[in-house]
């Protein structure tokens, strides 16, 4: 192979892992996949509790 090509094809894999590095950490790292699953149920949680509390307040005071 020349040397363009092996560049061509190093590039094309660079820019593939920077649209595609989630599913690629998920795969090689499990455990890491679901902390951030859990992180990200935990915020929504979270938010949605502020939700309720701020609608139950306006709610009280009508």
């Amino acid at each position: 192979m020349s040397d363009e090509i092996i560049a061509i094809i190093i590039t094309v894999a660079i820019i593939g892992l920077l649209f595609a590095w989630a599913p690629f950490l998920n795969f090689i790292c499990p455990p890491c996949g679901r902390f951030l699953a859990q992180r990200r149920m935990e915020k929504e949680t979270i938010e949605n509790k502020k939700i309720r509390k701020s609608s139950t307040v306006a709610a009280i005071r009508h």
